[in-house]
């Protein structure tokens, strides 16, 4: 059974601006929802690695990106020691919009891995705009971000791919008393006008929701080995998933490589576990296979650091000799880093 460990913190009276949080736990074994929206646990423990990642899923007045368009609440969700920790930043009143997103740059500071549900369209750009709509002192938006939109529409073939589709046909969960987050506008308007809040709380059950819905995703998704090879035909697919891989999956992959686009996105697996040199050497194969902006990539990444300046000339001369004209050009922009 689900168990609702911390209920949500109780609201200050006319207060404008209120986080929402609640800890969902019994042991921390968390894999995915089912049909009685409970979730199920395993037996072994949620892999460290999961604890890396901030889920995030925004409820606004409508669909567009312009000044009106208020992210009038902002669920983010967490894994801990004890289970999946909530929190919703509620802007009560549109005057409460910077308090939320000061306390959003405050929490995914402390994170490198943003994952969402069709954010890369949506929330991340809609988040974007807002702050600079403030011209709010924040950090770019420099975080690796996974839209588990796109991994599932190369995983798992279905005839429309909403999260509630993704839910009945990927997690075998259907929600129960549950409104589209398109009334989420009503429920804002409602409570602006007439203060009423009982479709706002529904709303913001909702958000909760796909919260809990996009963590049990990732940890069915981080049990690769119960999902069949066929899914894992092309090497793009790897380099979308928001975690490491077991030994025997990367074996698996290395051999699929056959084109300077499968090294590409091989390169892009490896950085995000920091391995550099096994990046490097990804590049350097999609180069050879003839991805010119491969090259390029190798120079920016050996710029950076001391120990790769070497191999970074002896790349620069090898490609300044053997490259055309308008390939020499660009590769001439690192000669302050490489000609010495």
């Amino acid at each position: 059974m689900l168990v609702q460990m911390q209920a949500n913190a109780p609201e200050a009276e006319n207060s404008d601006f209120t986080i929402l949080e609640t800890l969902f736990s019994t042991h921390a074994n968390i894999e995915f929802l089912n049909q009685e929206n409970e979730i199920v646990y395993l037996s072994k423990e949620i892999p460290s690695y999961l604890h890396e990642l901030l889920f995030l899923d925004v409820e606004c007045i409508e669909l567009g990106f312009g000044p009106s368009n208020i992210p009038w609440l902002i669920g983010l969700a967490e894994f801990t020691q004890k289970g999946i920790r909530v929190r919703q930043l509620l802007a009560k009143h549109p005057i409460a919009e910077v308090d939320s997103l000061q306390v959003l740059d405050e929490i995914w500071k402390q994170k490198q891995k943003i994952v969402s549900y069709n954010g890369k369209s949506f929330d991340i750009p809609l988040i974007r705009s807002r702050f600079e709509y403030f011209c709010a002192d924040h950090r770019d938006l420099n975080f690796h971000h996974f839209d588990l939109y796109h991994i599932i529409k190369r995983l798992h073939w279905q005839s429309r791919y909403r999260l509630i589709d993704t839910e009945r046909e990927f997690l075998n969960f259907f929600r129960k008393d549950d409104i589209p987050g398109s009334y989420s506008g009503q429920a804002y308007f409602e409570y602006q006008k007439f203060g009423k809040r009982a479709l706002m709380d529904k709303i913001i059950d909702h958000n909760q929701l796909d919260l809990l819905s996009m963590a049990s995703i990732v940890v069915k998704l981080a049990n690769l080995q119960k999902i069949p090879n066929a899914y894992f035909e092309h090497i793009r697919f790897y380099s979308l998933l928001p975690f490491p891989f077991e030994q025997e999956l990367k074996n698996r992959i290395q051999y699929q490589c056959k084109s300077a686009r499968d090294w590409r996105d091989l390169a892009k697996l490896f950085q995000k576990q920091n391995k550099i040199r096994s990046a490097l050497y990804c590049l350097w194969r999609a180069y050879r296979l003839g991805q010119k902006s491969a090259l390029i990539e190798i120079l920016k990444k050996c710029k950076k650091r001391s120990t790769l300046l070497p191999f970074g000339k002896k790349l620069f001369n090898y490609a300044l000799k053997r490259e055309e004209a308008n390939m020499q050009e660009k590769i001439l922009h690192f000669s302050d880093h490489y000609m010495y």
